[in-house]
């Protein structure tokens, strides 16, 4: 073994809105361990020897990652589970769910059956498009606490791996929320003849969906994809809200005074397009 370094403590939940702290809720113990050095050698300069024993070793630290806090904190009167990338693929088996591996010659068949958060799939991707090798499951797992998938990057020419875990954004009923609401308000601007309204809206609605996506494709961790989210949430919810007042309060005032209003809400919606390309 060389000098390696990792992280083990306590870690709460920290509760976003519109891309700012506001709150701080239960969490849990985490053990992070990005690299485990080594060095190893075979006596008889078998390769395959020494990237079969370099696999069992990273196979055996990540089960070590949850089996270690489980000893330490999980008794009858307080209990729980812990997780890794090595747990969260026996579960998934438990299940029944299937435990693909992964390669840049399957890639094309495998990687549709795989449902799990975007940031972790296009790590997936980026590992694969460099020649590595993957071992994951088909869907999210539950742990008390937790929701998410475990995954396997191994490197078949030198037996390197990463053993990762990766939990969903908890953020994808709010775009969904946000998708209905605009819709509605489009609706509702065609039948009571507000084109200009209706004609702000729809832009936003496309400008959210081509931003949604832009997320979806570049987050690289969950905690990034959920920061993005709730930024272009707020920008959008402005941008909705003066597309609505704006030509809505010409009708209520008779006059002309929303123009500025109009502008700002063109406005926001080319400037997220603009933050998110």
């Amino acid at each position: 073994m060389a000098p390696s370094m990792g992280v083990y403590g306590y870690k709460p939940k920290v509760i976003y809105s519109f891309g700012f702290p506001r709150a701080i809720a239960a969490g849990g113990v985490e053990m992070d361990l990005p690299g485990q050095k080594g060095y190893n050698a075979t006596l008889n300069g078998n390769r395959e020897q020494l990237i079969g024993f370099r696999l069992h070793n990273g196979l055996l630290s990540s089960a070590l990652e949850h089996a270690i806090p489980e000893q330490m904190f999980v008794t009858p009167e307080d209990p729980g589970e812990g997780i890794s990338a090595v747990k969260a693929l026996s579960k998934a088996a438990q299940q029944g769910q299937r435990i693909y591996h992964i390669t840049p010659a399957n890639a094309a068949t495998a990687l549709p059956n795989i449902h799990i958060d975007a940031a972790a799939k296009n790590e997936i991707i980026a590992a694969l498009n460099a020649g590595k090798e993957v071992t994951t499951h088909t869907d999210p797992i539950s742990v008390p606490g937790w929701s998410g998938a475990g995954y396997v990057i191994f490197d078949p020419v030198t037996g390197d791996g990463a053993y990762k875990i990766s939990g969903g954004a908890n953020g994808g009923w709010l775009v969904i929320a946000a998708f209905v609401v605009i819709a509605a308000l489009i609706l509702f601007s065609v039948l009571s003849g507000n084109l200009i309204a209706a004609a702000l809206l729809s832009l936003q609605f496309w400008k959210f969906a081509k931003n949604i996506k832009h997320i979806a494709e570049t987050a690289n961790s969950e905690s990034e994809a959920a920061y993005e989210l709730n930024r272009l949430l707020f920008l959008t919810t402005v941008g909705v809200v003066l597309a609505v007042v704006g030509p809505f309060g010409r009708l209520v005032t008779g006059g002309a005074e929303y123009s500025s209003l109009v502008f700002l809400s063109g406005f926001i919606s080319v400037f997220s397009s603009a933050w998110y390309s």
